[in-house]
């Protein structure tokens, strides 16, 4: 689909509809070459829309893996494979040119964000991880209702937390967005760092349109910095383990 205005309409055509019994041939060339030049044009964006969201055969794109192989010895073809494989997502463009300008009054914001059953549920995350949060709190300084109330907000304790693959948000971002281009190439570079030191597949992980992750929605360079192994498991999980989440919120703050 295209959000393209429709630039080649022949009104000469339109009009010579409504006169066809006056002169058949003359409009039914008019209207023939009109649908033409429509489905020319039509096919013309197209092809140039699936160049841009065809990353194996951009150069900016192979630019950035030759960057990041020789600065971070990744193995360049399996990276380029990798970022051949991402997808454009329109979803994400669509809804960060969305994003709401100005300020947000607390009234206006806390009838959008708290509620009855994010309150509920906060009730219940507290009461199952009573023991961890004042452990984070004790440690980091920061009120376990504060811990609690973030996680909260930002993922309804662990329920909603993205169904974008990270890498199709990041390369979209990093490549088909240009006003934020280069803060979203740094976190791709920082995205492929993380999965590669914890041990993730980069194809499999999903997040928000702007690839945060997990229970605190971090963005890789957070997941990189801030997060911890809360429970001494040997793994910094924000993704799927609340408790991890909590010891990195914690330390985030």
């Amino acid at each position: 689909t295209f959000d393209k205005s429709r630039r080649h309409f022949d009104y000469g055509a339109f009009t010579c509809f409504w006169s066809y019994f006056i002169n058949e041939k003359d409009c039914y060339m008019k209207i023939k070459g009109s649908i033409l030049i429509v489905a020319l044009t039509m096919f013309g964006l197209e092809i140039s829309s699936d160049e841009s969201f065809d990353y194996s055969s951009r150069e900016d794109v192979k630019e950035f893996i030759q960057e990041i192989s020789s600065k971070h010895g990744f193995d360049r073809s399996k990276l380029f494979k990798l970022l051949s494989n991402a997808v454009y997502q329109e979803k994400v463009v669509r809804i960060m040119n969305r994003q709401p300008e100005g300020t947000m009054t607390w009234s206006r914001y806390k009838k959008m964000m708290v509620s009855e059953s994010r309150l509920s549920a906060g009730e219940d995350f507290i009461n199952l991880y009573r023991d961890e949060l004042k452990k984070a709190e004790d440690l980091y300084g920061v009120p376990a209702e504060i811990i609690a109330s973030i996680i909260g907000i930002e993922t309804r304790y662990g329920r909603i937390t993205g169904n974008i693959r990270v890498l199709d948000s990041l390369m979209t971002l990093s490549f088909n967005y240009p006003r934020r281009s280069k803060f979203f190439k740094v976190q791709l570079e920082e995205f492929l760092l993380l999965s590669r030191e914890e041990g993730f597949n980069p194809e499999l992980l999903e997040g928000s349109i702007a690839g945060a992750m997990g229970y605190g929605q971090f963005m890789p360079d957070s997941y990189r910095k801030y997060a911890v192994d809360f429970d001494s498991d040997g793994v910094r999980d924000i993704l799927t383990n609340p408790v991890d989440a909590i010891g990195s919120v914690a330390n985030f703050l």
